[in-house]
């Protein structure tokens, strides 16, 4: 016994001495792998922490810190009023950008082109919590000099026809702190069992990510041998790691024709819809311009992408086209009324290849395709949205 007991103290200080040393010499990166980025809130479900500072990085693909201001919106503090002032830029995790730097979003960049803006997106949030954020800073007395909604393809497609009160609900009082009714005792043990319960991991997925933030041995392990060329080309080759190409992370409804039986059709009519509704909130709140961005999929920009995934999938006989979801959107929207940029000719036309457009192992625009569809944006504004409605440069 007195032997077994020395085994394993001796295991337990290599361990300690190996993940030691991992910390400090071979992967000190590890905990920029899933930075502790968002909190509870109260009317979005989730938001950014106010007043972050934190490093996000993924090896061969970025190594970048994120910063956001009292708000949560990316960006500092020193520039936050100033920003609230001009353009809003609504949207999800294309717009926040948060796999590059703070000044290289494309929200960021219309600065260089002499337009103010502030980035209200979040990674995760959709249409209709960025409509409730319009809402909240109205509500708050803010008032921009116009609003842009970012729309990365294919996500933002759905059915949108029961969120309709998403534009009428009050939402003052979701600030408020709900009354708190006293608990007997017997409520107390079952809500405490309960949590209990639900912190039982149910799959390997939550010790994983826990591991990966947690111990430098397994970071490394799992990403950080991929910052080595010839273990990445080899762990995706075996694959120990996912091919990005060949992710399904979208309705393939969207590629296929767009019939009236196909149920992508009335999805992408219901989102226009939408879409418009949004853009009547702001014209009647502020009385300002109103327009969409739409962002190209990854299978629009990389022809490669989706050559590779019919391939894989056996879909090489499907009539698929990435351009047809896009087409359709723009069309019922400028149908709708709502100004609409197209940003996959800027992307296309800007000489830049498309693996060079996302990161290697993520769909995520890469900085030199912010700097594009910044400068389309700009110029866009300067030319009056298609409607004439010309926003002057502020600086």
């Amino acid at each position: 016994m007195r032997r077994l007991i020395t085994i394993f103290f001796a295991g337990l200080l290599a361990f300690c001495v190996l993940e030691l040393t991992a910390r400090i010499y071979l992967f000190p990166q590890y905990r920029a792998m899933l930075p502790d980025m968002y909190a509870a809130h109260p009317v979005l479900g989730h938001y950014n922490k106010p007043n972050l500072h934190v490093r996000r990085y993924n090896p061969m693909n970025y190594d970048v810190v994120n910063r956001t201001n009292s708000l949560g919106f990316r960006g500092l503090e020193k520039d936050r009023e100033n920003e609230l002032a001009g353009i809003w830029v609504a949207g999800a995790s294309n717009t926040f950008g948060g796999f590059v730097e703070d000044d290289e979003t494309y929200t960021a960049q219309l600065r260089r082109h002499g337009y103010r803006a502030a980035n209200l997106a979040s990674e995760g949030h959709g249409l209709i919590s960025q409509t409730q954020m319009i809402r909240m800073l109205a509500q708050q007395g803010y008032k921009p000099r116009a609003v842009l909604l970012g729309i990365t393809m294919y996500q933002a497609i759905s059915d949108y026809s029961s969120a309709g009160d998403v534009f009428t609900q009050p939402i003052g009082s979701a600030f408020q702190p709900a009354a708190i009714s006293p608990k007997r005792p017997r409520e107390n043990l079952r809500e405490a069992a309960s949590e209990l319960l639900a912190a039982i991991p149910l799959s390997l997925q939550p010790v994983r990510a826990r591991l990966l933030k947690s111990s430098a041995l397994y970071g490394w392990g799992k990403v950080g041998i991929m910052g080595i060329p010839m273990f990445r080309d080899w762990t995706l080759k075996i694959g120990l790691r996912n091919d990005l190409y060949l992710v399904r992370n979208f309705d393939l409804n969207l590629l296929r024709p767009l019939t009236s039986g196909n149920p992508a059709t009335a999805n992408i009519e219901s989102t226009a819809r939408y879409i418009a509704m949004l853009g009547d909130l702001v014209e009647q709140q502020f009385n300002v311009p109103f327009g969409v961005v739409l962002i190209p999929s990854l299978q629009q920009i990389d022809p490669e992408s989706l050559h590779r995934f019919t391939t894989h999938y056996g879909l090489t006989q499907e009539d698929l086209d990435p351009s047809r979801a896009p087409e359709l959107l723009l069309a019922s929207l400028r149908r709708l009324g709502v100004s609409a940029l197209d940003t996959l000719p800027a992307l296309k036309g800007s000489g830049i290849p498309g693996p060079k457009l996302h990161f290697p192992d993520d769909g995520h625009l890469t900085a030199p395709a912010h700097a594009v569809i910044g400068r389309a944006i700009a110029s866009w504004l300067s030319s009056g949205m298609d409607k004439g409605a010309t926003i002057g440069r502020q600086e």
